[in-house]
């Protein structure tokens, strides 16, 4: 009616990005992709579904009735742009629940089979009750620490929102940065792109921090922010070491340590001072 077709639109630039992206030499984006798939595909399968869908693929490979089996061709499409938000950095279970019904069908497969090689049919139900209730119980305790660590993920961010200008992107827990400022009555309404801009321009991976500072400088880099977490794909080295031996580098000026206030999540904020930083490599030159 004069409109777009927004659903076909997502999907031809998304094809256009995973084609461009996939052409890189380094085949990081595969690699991530890949990894991540059957990460979050594992953990949308604990509780209910881990016992049942991995024995249902195995029946229905065995079964070889092409009735059954076509059933894993929709899925196999459907995992396909969860394979490109994981490949770039777009972390969440929610991008598989769409295989949900799918996944409760091939679990069926496991229940009617075993149904069928059994009598005491009663017995089964219980059993597979009891191991659901279980392994429910044991997944909510699992994951219990980490509702704690996104909790204080989201009131850190609030803190790198009031005390920073442009910053480092310390991906995942910077996804927290955008809801804290867009929060934020007092600068009410703020747009997304400018949000992004406050730490997009400057998160490209360097070698070392020298290197790092001279790009951030260009890019209008103020602020450092560096935590404890060990996600090696995605956080640079040597803010590893900033974060764990600051006195090093007399040009970082600490203005935030979460460990003062109390958080179990460690988080320190440096403002760059980038005149003792061309006095400390000139230093380096001597």
């Amino acid at each position: 009616m004069g409109g777009t077709d927004y659903s076909i639109n997502r999907i031809q630039y998304a094809t256009g990005n995973l084609i461009q992206s996939s052409a890189g030499n380094d085949g990081s984006f595969i690699i991530n992709g890949i990894t991540n798939l059957v990460k979050f595909f594992g953990w949308d399968l604990i509780p209910s579904f881990i016992l049942f869908v991995p024995i249902g693929f195995i029946i229905l490979i065995k079964s070889r009735n092409i009735n059954k089996i076509t059933i894993l061709i929709p899925i196999i499409v459907m995992l396909l742009p969860a394979f490109y938000a994981y490949a770039t950095k777009a972390f969440d279970t929610r991008y598989l629940f769409f295989l949900y019904p799918f996944l409760s069908v091939i679990s069926l497969y496991v229940i009617e089979s075993s149904v069928r090689l059994l009598k005491k049919r009663n017995m089964i139900f219980v059993f597979l009750l009891v191991c659901v209730l279980f392994s429910s119980i044991e997944f909510i305790e699992y994951k219990k620490m980490d509702v704690e660590h996104e909790k204080e993920a989201v009131k850190l961010a609030n803190e790198v929102v009031k005390r920073t200008k442009v910053f480092n992107e310390y991906y995942p827990e910077s996804q927290y940065v955008v809801i804290s400022a867009l929060s934020d009555l007092d600068k009410f309404p703020t747009l997304t792109s400018s949000i992004f801009d406050r730490f997009n321009g400057v998160s490209n991976t360097k070698d070392n921090l020298q290197e790092y500072l001279e790009f951030g400088r260009i890019n209008g880099l103020t602020h450092l922010v560096v935590d404890d977490r060990e996600y090696p794909q995605y956080r640079m080295k040597f803010l590893k070491d900033v974060f764990n031996h600051e006195e090093k580098y007399p040009y970082l000026i600490k203005i935030f340590d979460s460990k003062d206030f109390g958080y179990k999540y460690r988080l320190k904020i440096f403002e760059i001072d980038y005149d003792k930083f061309d006095i400390y490599k000139k230093q380096l030159i001597k």
